[in-house]
């Protein structure tokens, strides 16, 4: 009876601490999507590493505010990959590795190229 007192007491709880404590920890920040300028009743969609995490349609840019949409994502800390799609035919991929809350401005240029803003600061407008 002794041992299996000395069991209960200190087996099971070592199993339970040392299962619990190899469990790997993940650290999620918050990813501010911006779309921002050049916008015109556009379809945009965009992904990170592959999943789609906003669609909206008919997007355009307040001229005003230099501002068409808003939107926010968690994601485990590390590298990632972000693609904007508009209007299914032109395609923006940009790599960047996420530590803390980031802001990501995305805006179109005339010219069919567009830019990321990576900031970890709120925008001004914001």
């Amino acid at each position: 009876m002794k041992y299996i007192w000395l069991f209960i007491c200190f087996a099971i709880p070592g199993v339970c601490f040392t299962s619990c404590n190899e469990k790997a920890v993940t650290v999620d920040s918050e990813i501010y999507i911006h779309l921002q300028g050049g916008f015109n009743d556009n379809d945009v969609k965009v992904s990170i590493d592959g999943n789609q995490v906003y669609h909206k349609q008919h997007i355009t840019t307040n001229n005003l505010l230099g501002l068409a949409d808003v939107d926010s994502t968690l994601q485990q800390n590390g590298d990632h990959s972000i693609r904007v799609d508009i209007d299914s035919t032109i395609t923006y991929v940009q790599s960047f590795t996420l530590q803390n809350t980031i802001w990501c401005g995305i805006n179109l240029n005339p010219n069919d190229s567009t830019v990321f803003i990576f900031s970890d600061e709120k925008f001004l407008y914001d």
